[in-house]
């Protein structure tokens, strides 16, 4: 399939990946493909052609060439989507451990947004999981970057913190637990330190009821009860989703301020 016709594909599902092998993609359109990736878009492009990026990372992470690694890092610190955000950790992390240290370094890559910086620790605990061979040295990165946080925002700690609970990355309890002792992670993401040690196995169960309220504790408001034995995957979904619609509230204040000024 001509590279032109592949980006009119349209309208898409999330992590809904056709073989894009399949539909004729070589690794001649690698180029091609990344121009496509970083293209920019705005409300006068056409509807076809705003899936385009879409389909375009998906098509790089399956060819797997390293040539693509920084532009969708890129991405990543530049694109405030919410498709960009679920699916490029998962793009990325396909070129696995091999184009080391492309893939470890994806964290200080990614900029300095906290969501960018958070989907590039999301990328680096797939490529452990998928690459057990690298577990040590991705625990290792991700525990380094959690050990900044006193000077980090709550958010990007509980978001480092994330991938280390689903590696059960026991071996960073005592770091997490003096990062939940400073009130320097968001239990927003996903939960307390209690939560953390029943994950890690610690414990067989919460001793202690959580403190009100799991939809969002810094809010003394009603809430539904908290789940068992800690947040499930949707609902630490929906946590990040949340926190990220805040922040591009947020950045929108800043920007609307900046016109007034």
């Amino acid at each position: 399939m001509p590279i032109d016709r592949l980006l009119t594909l349209g309208e898409t599902k999330l992590h809904d990946w056709p073989d894009y092998r399949a539909l004729g993609v070589d690794d001649a359109d690698v180029e091609a493909l990344v121009a496509a990736a970083t293209a920019p878009t705005d409300a006068r492009t056409p509807e076809a052609a705003l899936w385009a990026p879409v389909h375009a990372w998906r098509a790089l992470a399956q060819l797997g060439d390293p040539r693509a690694i920084a532009p969708l890092v890129s991405l990543m610190a530049t694109l405030d989507d919410d498709w960009a955000g679920e699916e490029l950790p998962r793009a990325l992390a396909m070129f696995g451990p091999r184009e080391t240290p492309a893939p470890v370094d994806l964290h200080e890559d990614a900029g300095g947004d906290d969501c960018a910086r958070g989907s590039a620790a999301t990328a680096l605990g797939l490529v452990a999981a998928e690459h057990p061979d690298a577990r040590d040295a991705i625990v290792g990165h991700l525990a380094r970057a959690l050990e900044r946080y006193e000077t980090q925002s709550d958010a990007l700690n509980a978001f480092l913190l994330v991938p280390l609970v689903d590696l059960r990355a026991v071996e960073v309890a005592p770091l997490v637990e003096r990062a939940y002792a400073a009130d320097a992670i968001d239990p927003l993401v996903f939960g307390d330190w209690e939560d953390v040690q029943v994950a890690f196995g610690m414990l067989p169960e919460r001793r202690f009821p959580r403190a009100p309220l799991w939809e969002d504790p810094r809010d003394r408001r009603s809430a539904a009860p908290p789940p068992p034995t800690g947040p499930s995957a949707a609902a630490r979904a929906e946590a990040v989703r949340k926190r990220k619609a805040r922040q591009k509230q947020a950045k929108a204040s800043k920007r609307k301020n900046r016109r007034r000024r």
